[in-house]
């Protein structure tokens, strides 16, 4: 199969997630970018050399993200950022909002692991930068009122239609069929999602984002959330897990636990309701009525897909790098992201606020309603 050029933007603790998802996706790379000058060139030529990827042209280095944007072109291939640096925060959401634009223009499909923006005032200004200048109308937006205007509500979810959120749980096997069993299920009264995994594939934030994903597919958007976000006692003040309860109406709740440990991402959820618990992860499901009788249970063949290690020995890929390579080789044969909206498009905008209102909460030890944390910044 033909290997397709890539442009990627990483850590340099992702090589091995990236070399796999490029195996994968049959890609190769054309340009690597990384924020770390020491590391950069060894990343590129590591990725080059390892993997059977290095065939065509060398990957180019690139120390700027934003100049990567700016400089992106179809004939590089589409970009994939696992890591995204300061994009879009603060007062240069508004241009950096523009730069992802004016890629896509050009026929750049931008894919990302972090969610973007990554918080609720960069979102709304990137919007402000994005929305035409109009008198302010007052709209109806999630449980409360919000001073969002028609104009800044459409340029707020432009901005948030120029990447692909990618690497899912609603996308991975077994929880893709969620709402195909709540059809049969019937309304989920509580649900428990924990996520672990490694820095490597993902920041605190992006795991919280796709347990919180996961939560909306099958809750619905939730009124308030009480949260603890613990941070890595280090001069970077990295998050390392988080736990949170969130509400939702109609006497519903959910808890999520996310942790950066244990290696590979892995989720586990457990949902309840009038047809008893079900119990999904990535190895299948066990669906149980009240009484404890198996109604349904399934249990997924684990894929031994192998890539051979530094030594040859056979090392298995990871979930998350099979659906990275799966959705990015989907942009790959089709030249664009949209194609991946008929697998469901996750609701960025209060994602970011229920991370924002998850972090307040953690502060101040009282629970926060994510709607006002999409006023901010307006």
């Amino acid at each position: 199969m033909e290997r397709r050029p890539v442009q990627v933007w990483m850590l340099p603790e992702q090589e091995a997630v990236v070399r796999a998802v490029l195996e994968l996706a049959s890609a190769t790379a054309s340009v690597v970018g990384c924020d770390d000058d020491h590391a950069r060139p060894t990343l590129a030529a590591g990725i080059n050399a390892h993997g059977g990827i290095g065939d065509g042209p060398a990957a180019r280095p690139a120390a700027d993200l934003r100049n990567l944007l700016a400089s992106a072109a179809p004939a590089d291939g589409p970009l994939v950022l696992f890591d995204s640096g300061m994009l879009l925060r603060g007062d240069r959401a508004g241009p950096d909002a523009e730069l992802l634009r004016e890629a896509r223009e050009r026929g750049v499909a931008v894919l990302t692991l972090e969610p973007l923006p990554p918080t609720a005032p960069d979102l709304m200004a990137a919007a402000g930068s994005l929305a035409p200048t109009a008198a302010p109308a007052p709209v109806l937006l999630g449980p409360a009122d919000l001073p969002l205007s028609p104009e800044r509500g459409a340029a707020m979810r432009n901005v948030t239609d120029l990447v692909w959120l990618a690497g899912l749980a609603r996308h991975a096997p077994g929880f893709s069929d969620i709402p195909d069993l709540l059809a049969q299920f019937g309304a989920v009264h509580s649900m428990a999602v924990v996520t672990t995994g490694s820095r490597a594939e993902g920041s605190l934030r992006a795991r919280m984002a796709d347990g919180l994903d996961l939560l909306a597919l099958v809750m619905g958007q939730p009124e308030s959330v009480m949260a603890t976000v613990s941070k890595q006692a280090a001069a970077s003040a990295v998050h390392c897990h988080a736990t949170a309860q969130l509400r939702y109406g109609q006497g519903r709740s959910a808890t999520l636990m996310i942790a950066l440990r244990g290696g590979p991402v892995q989720r586990h959820t457990v949902l309840t309701g009038p047809g008893g618990r079900l119990e999904i992860s990535g190895s299948g499901l066990v669906w149980t009525d009240d009484a404890g009788k198996v109604i349904d249970r399934s249990k997924r063949r684990a894929r031994h897909l192998t890539r051979a290690g530094e030594a040859g020995e056979q090392q298995p890929y990871s979930v998350l790098c099979e659906q990275v390579a799966k959705q990015l080789r989907r942009v790959l044969d089709s030249g664009t992201s949209d194609v991946l909206a008929a697998t469901g498009r996750p609701d960025i905008a209060m994602l970011v606020a229920t991370i924002n209102a998850a972090e307040l909460s953690s502060e101040t030890g009282a629970s926060e309603r994510p709607a006002t944390h999409l006023s901010a910044g307006g």
